[in-house]
């Protein structure tokens, strides 16, 4: 049947060969079952709409104008046959590359053979339908080999061979389509090898005074990406994806917006930088349709230059890193902003506004656990806060327009906390736009994302000042969250420490408007609840006694003043025998 040569037959051809000799036995007998086909009356298949069926007569009165359509007559129904070959066939794709090539190009030969007899009537099954069934295995059969011939290595003579063999079948009309299925571009191909090596950036070549494109089915494309991955090419992945052309071209956007990820794999943050935002071979930047998630980690492999080592964005593998990877400075910040702007399903999400600051509140070297590491900037003098307040205003406004712009000299003299600033003012600016048209929430994680930068926070409470109502809001939602999420809020003081407690605490009993002060109460509350899981309470009232009390107690109500001393009281009094504070 294949022409093979005594030298060529090894174990797995023959095994080949021998399913499908058993197979066709199997096939023989069911085909012919469906050709004898089934006798049954036609009025099964439709109802007689004669006028001597009105008023209820009874059909053996006779009518000389429906005898026909109460005879009986033959159907032949496919669905067996179907079932027969689908079963085949999903035996032959856990066989071995070269079994199940053996396999599928027999049934496809069988296939192109059967022929449907005439019958009355039209199956709603497609299935049943010996044309539309053929089609629906052909497209699978196919599908398959096109992936076989890409992903494995056949020898050159073998895979000549199987081409060569599916291109001699004779294809009736209704599988035309497929005729020049196997039509593939070995991996040799000149134009293929020019693409791959960066040779030819466009995937377009002029032969013989004819333009010719790379041009390739998806099932194809999906293969050849695939085995790239797998074989770890991340550069020809990238070079492949941005060249090619495909017959579904939504599909394969899905495949071209992981660029920028295997960009990253190989070093190339600056160059997926771009790719994320300017791409233009798309009706749509990259950004546009990435997740929350997705977000998240690429600000993680932006700010550390690191990747997850598998070959998915958002897969649990151990994290990388490219030590001699090169990031100009200022471009992750700029990235992420623009991210957000770009993206509204970003811009709207607060655990997007989370991610920023968290990012930002993180190292730029990945804990041995291959986590974000937090961060502690020291706080900035009032002066330089101010001074990047508002140049950060230009900036953002730059960045909302799709500028490329270079940040301000200034932000080089502390680079880290300058751009902290400038991430949290992204984040005001985001509320200050959404306020009064976005129900606020997770904002205790957004509060716990500054992590020990309390300075950091206080500006952002202070940016939203402006809005009485955002103000309200914020604070409302804060401590609905900590009330119920009491014991995540308790974990994380306990780990924090008792220093950034009385910080927390302070930054919020210290502020101008009551409803952000009463936030303060309720972390006090909450910590009054676990009391015995707070050995470093003292430590708090103390700090709060000459922190505030003494310093800043102009701006609580005396009743404010005495609730603060009762809190102040009771956290004095905590067993002399606690742990030492701080441990």
């Amino acid at each position: 049947m294949f022409n093979f040569d005594l030298t060529e037959i090894d174990v797995d051809l023959r095994q080949g060969g021998n399913h499908l000799l058993k197979f066709m036995q199997e096939l023989f007998v069911q085909y012919n079952n469906y050709l004898v086909g089934e006798e049954i009356s036609r009025e099964d298949l439709y109802p007689c709409m004669c006028d001597c069926h009105q008023g209820q007569r009874r059909k053996s009165m006779g009518c000389n104008k429906c005898n026909y359509h109460h005879a009986e007559t033959r159907i032949y129904r496919y669905s067996a046959v179907y079932d027969l070959v689908s079963k085949f066939v999903t035996q032959a794709e856990q066989e071995n590359p070269e079994t199940a090539a053996v396999m599928l190009l027999g049934v496809a030969k069988e296939l192109m053979l059967q022929k449907e007899p005439p019958q009355v009537g039209q199956a709603q099954d497609p299935t049943e339908v010996l044309k539309s069934a053929v089609v629906q295995l052909m497209e699978r059969i196919t599908v398959t080999l096109q992936k076989m011939l890409v992903l494995h290595n056949f020898p050159n003579n073998l895979y000549r061979k199987f081409v060569d063999f599916f291109k001699a079948l004779v294809f009736p009309p209704h599988c035309y389509c497929f005729a020049n299925r196997l039509n593939i571009l070995p991996w040799h191909d000149y134009l293929l090898t020019s693409v791959l090596m960066g040779q030819n950036i466009t995937g377009e070549r002029t032969k013989k005074g004819k333009k010719e494109f790379l041009w390739e089915p998806l099932p194809v494309v999906q293969a050849r990406v695939e085995r790239l991955k797998d074989e770890a090419k991340y550069r020809p992945l990238v070079r492949y994806l941005k060249a090619v052309r495909c017959n579904d071209s939504l599909l394969l956007k899905v495949l071209k917006d992981k660029i920028p990820f295997y960009m990253c794999k190989y070093g190339d943050f600056d160059g997926a930088a771009q790719v994320l935002l300017n791409w233009k071979s798309v009706d749509c930047c990259i950004v546009c349709r990435i997740t929350p998630a997705e977000f998240a980690v690429y600000l993680k492999m932006f700010r550390t230059r690191s990747y997850p080592s598998g070959n998915e964005l958002l897969s649990q593998e151990q994290w990388l890193i490219h030590p001699n990877s090169a990031l100009k400075s200022g471009t992750t910040i700029k990235l992420a902003i623009q991210m957000l702007y770009t993206n509204q399903t970003l811009y709207r999400n607060p655990k997007c506004w989370s991610s920023l600051i968290q990012t930002w509140c993180s190292k730029t070297i990945l804990g041995e656990n291959g986590e974000l590491e937090p961060l502690s900037c020291v706080e900035p003098a009032v002066v330089f806060q101010k001074d990047i307040l508002h140049l950060s205003l230009g900036v953002l406004e730059d960045l909302k327009q799709q500028i490329h712009i270079k940040l301000p000299i200034q932000f080089s003299l502390l680079n880290f906390e300058a751009e902290l600033i400038l991430a949290v003012q992204a984040v005001v600016r985001i509320l200050l736009d959404l306020d009064g048209h976005y129900m606020l929430n997770s904002v205790l994680e957004m509060v716990f994302a500054f992590g020990s930068n309390i300075w950091a926070l206080k500006l952002l409470l202070e940016g939203i000042s402006f809005s009485e109502n955002l103000l309200y809001e914020f604070s409302t939602a804060f401590k609905q969250e900590l009330y119920s999420q009491s014991l995540f809020a308790q974990r994380m003081w306990n780990n924090q420490g008792p220093v950034y407690v009385s910080q927390l605490i302070t930054i919020f009993i210290t502020h101008n408007h009551a409803v952000v002060r009463s936030a303060a109460f309720v972390i006090m509350n909450i910590i009054l609840d676990h009391f015995s899981q707070c050995p470093w309470t003292p430590y708090v009232a103390n700090f709060l006694r000459n922190r505030v009390l003494i310093v800043s107690c102009s701006v609580l109500t005396p009743l404010e003043q005495h609730e603060l001393k009762d809190k102040i009281a009771v956290f004095q009094k905590q067993n002399a025998t606690s742990p030492a504070i701080g441990k």
